[in-house]
């Protein structure tokens, strides 16, 4: 059940890091389009 737990803060943790890297790419590509 623990180690269940763990991978799945693990998993959250990397979906919310990737979210964060996609809006820094999209942020970026803003400020290149100006």
């Amino acid at each position: 059940m623990a180690i269940g737990a763990v991978k799945a803060e693990e998993k959250h943790i990397r979906g919310a890091f990737n979210l964060l890297v996609e809006e820094a790419l999209a942020t970026l590509e803003e400020c290149e389009n100006t």
